[in-house]
């Protein structure tokens, strides 16, 4: 994480874009475990465990960074309104009560207490995950269909609006491609 910061500083030294070293702060776990695959299929389990695990330790220590360095006049307030929607959270999580529609409403409320608060809301997704359970609530008994854990749920809910919507409108937004209703004109042809 400390490597590709300096590097990025190094390159851009009193520059505009100086400010812009968290950005290159996570590495691309993901990428590396498709060339993985197609490079070595026949990897050991282990190496897709361990680049699997440096991801997840690279991109959360990336969002506290983040948030830590990034973070504006902060605002008591909407922080205690965060805290407060995490509490209520975890409280729904003890009770057993999990509906993928209040988790994601609740997300949503903590992104918007901590945005306004000054800090980086990207701390509302990393706290949503470490509070949403793996494990399912009740036992599977004969004859039910098998208990399925919130965190099981949440991802199949969302699983098609982030692989159809937003990486791929993430990625084409850093590619610099533009989304105006002039963008698709051809060369020479006013635009609307």
């Amino acid at each position: 994480m400390a490597v590709p910061a300096l590097i990025y500083l190094a390159c851009n030294a009193g520059g505009p874009g100086s400010t812009g070293w968290g950005i290159a702060m996570p590495t691309d776990i993901a990428f590396a475990l498709g060339v993985l695959a197609l490079a070595i299929p026949r990897a050991p389990a282990s190496v897709r465990v361990f680049l699997l695990s440096l991801a997840i330790v690279d991109d959360l220590l990336t969002v506290v960074a983040v948030a830590f360095f990034y973070s504006t006049r902060v605002s008591a307030g909407w922080l205690a309104a965060a805290v407060l929607v995490a509490v209520v959270v975890f409280l729904l999580e003890r009770i057993r009560v999990l509906v993928p529609v209040f988790s994601i409403a609740l997300g949503l409320c903590m992104w918007f207490a901590l945005r306004e608060a000054g800090v980086s809301p990207t701390l509302a997704g990393v706290t949503m995950g470490f509070l949403t359970p793996a494990v399912p609530f009740r036992p599977v008994i004969a004859g039910e269909p098998e208990a399925i854990s919130p965190l099981t749920r949440l991802e199949k809910l969302l699983h098609p609006w982030t692989s159809y919507l937003v990486v791929p409108l993430f990625a084409l937004a850093n590619a610099g491609v533009s989304f105006t209703i002039g963008a698709f004109d051809p060369p020479g042809a006013g635009g609307s």
